[in-house]
């Protein structure tokens, strides 16, 4: 990718595990999990109020559930070139502020 290009990888998993209890196994793969977003190839995107608006309009004009409407907007907010879902139906999407949206199965590895 590009340098100055922002990709979005939507992964549905949530990072705050306050009051879980893991196996040790699960604990190593929680730990991996959060360095990979403290690795410097990982830009974590607020929800600021930027895309508090796009969220808004997002919802009004798709029917989307509220995380996905999340997601876009922050990535729409951020001015991402790329998002990737494994949702075949959000990668149909047209959004404001997103260059390309396609689906996981659509990236050659």
């Amino acid at each position: 990718m590009p340098s100055g290009s922002r990709a979005s990888l939507s992964s549905g998993r949530e990072c705050d595990s306050v009051g879980t209890t893991f196996s040790p196994a699960a604990l190593l793969s929680e730990k991996a999990y959060l360095n990979f977003f403290s690795g410097v190839a990982v830009e974590l995107v607020p929800f600021d109020l930027d895309a508090a608006k796009r969220y808004g309009k997002i919802r009004s004009r798709e029917r989307v559930r509220p995380a996905d409407a999340i997601q876009f907007a922050c990535a729409a907010a951020a001015g991402t070139d790329l998002f990737v879902t494994n949702d075949t139906r959000l990668s149909k999407l047209v959004v404001s502020g997103v260059t390309f949206i396609t689906g996981v199965d659509r990236i050659p590895y």
